[in-house]
């Protein structure tokens, strides 16, 4: 075998490498080449989104983006007593953790491949819905603004979640905040029939058995995706926070957009027998 043969199946073993970890590789380039020259320039995980700095270093972007990203990841090579050891899960910090200056390997995302990575923010994630990498390397959702990437769901592997990253032409984005600001369940553990809900006029009707002390009822409820409600100036949670129900309490719920509100009148009556 001549030199230069030699050199052609080292690159094509780096071309077809299976990089696993905490990063699944679900539809890519068949043998797309991995640059395998780089090293970190900071500490590290693997599945991160990263950027090369002036010197080539894998470091983290100085601000949120999607472009000149690769995905850092490093061979799963077991060493010392490890390397004596039975098997060892993908999913251990041995092979997770990046060292600043240990070698890595970039894998560039380009349009049309989707990856999984446990590397991610979940706040407010859609499927869908336009995303970035932030500073510490993790996908996470934008309202608007330009991006190559959409996040494509959750993926599930040996009980962990990883969130699924599609790539795409880069597109702009407008605002994707809800403006709903409903109340679309509540109630109480001493209610005696479900409440009635009337969304047109913002009213919540509801009866508790006799007795009750209406002073110090606490309410569960559910809301618009990703919608705040208080009482007055009080934050509400819902199955914890308590309210004094002897007349009526206004919930003022807020939107997604933080903008739209939307006033709900709960009523409470006592059962008379």
């Amino acid at each position: 075998m001549t030199k230069l043969e030699i050199i052609v199946k080292l690159s094509n073993l780096i071309c077809r490498k299976d990089i696993k970890k905490m990063l699944r590789q679900l539809q890519t380039i068949n043998a797309k080449c991995a640059d395998a020259l780089s090293v970190a320039g900071e500490a590290l995980k693997v599945g991160m989104l990263v950027t090369k700095d002036s010197d080539g270093e894998a470091v983290l972007l100085s601000a949120d983006g999607s472009t000149d990203l690769f995905f850092v990841v490093k061979e799963k090579i077991p060493t010392g007593l490890n390397s004596i050891q039975g098997e060892i899960s993908e999913y251990d910090s041995l092979f997770n953790a990046i060292e600043d200056g240990e070698r890595v390997v970039l894998i560039k995302p380009v349009e049309g491949e989707k990856y999984a990575t446990d590397q991610f923010v979940d706040t407010k994630l859609i499927e869908g819905y336009p995303i970035h990498a932030n500073t510490d390397g993790k996908i996470v959702r934008i309202n608007s603004g330009t991006t190559s990437m959409v996040y494509d769901g959750a993926y599930v592997e040996n009980d962990r979640t990883l969130a699924k990253v599609r790539f795409i032409e880069s597109t702009t984005f407008a605002e994707t905040r809800s403006n709903e600001a409903l109340i679309t369940a509540f109630g109480f553990e001493e209610q005696t029939a479900e409440a009635t809900i009337d969304a047109e006029n913002g009213t919540i009707d509801i009866e508790v058995a006799k007795d009750t002390d209406v002073e110090t009822l606490v309410a569960t409820f559910e809301l618009s995706t990703y919608a705040t409600v208080k009482v007055g100036t009080t934050a509400q949670v819902s199955g914890t926070t308590d309210n004094d129900f002897t007349n009526p309490v206004v919930y003022v719920v807020t939107a997604e957009d933080t903008t739209t509100t939307k006033n709900w009148t709960v009523t409470v009556t006592v059962a008379t027998e």
